[in-house]
């Protein structure tokens, strides 16, 4: 029963070792104040509407202009879906 508990630890700590080198802090959202905000940089931004198609509750056209709902899993998830890279995460600079 011992060796079954000391390979089963093991396994625990070899899996969890392999997988902090496979995903990195930065992917990982732990709280909504890790992410200040989520915005689309105008010049960047082609007016594709990809991310309106893929993620319509976090996206919405106003004013002519692309507009983020608020930071959410689905616009972070659109960040790499985007084909110009406007939809950018941090501080937004105008």
């Amino acid at each position: 029963m011992a060796v079954r508990w000391v390979l089963t630890v093991i396994a625990i700590l070899s899996m969890s070792y392999i997988t902090s080198y496979l995903l990195r802090r930065s992917d990982i959202i732990q709280s909504k104040d890790d992410v200040s905000e989520v915005y689309v940089d105008k010049g960047k931004c082609i007016m594709c509407r990809l991310c309106i198609k893929n993620f319509p509750e976090s996206f919405r056209v106003e004013s002519g202009r692309v507009k983020v709902l608020g930071v959410t899993v689905d616009a972070i998830n659109a960040i790499n879906k985007c084909p110009t890279k406007a939809i950018i995460r941090g501080e937004k600079y105008d």
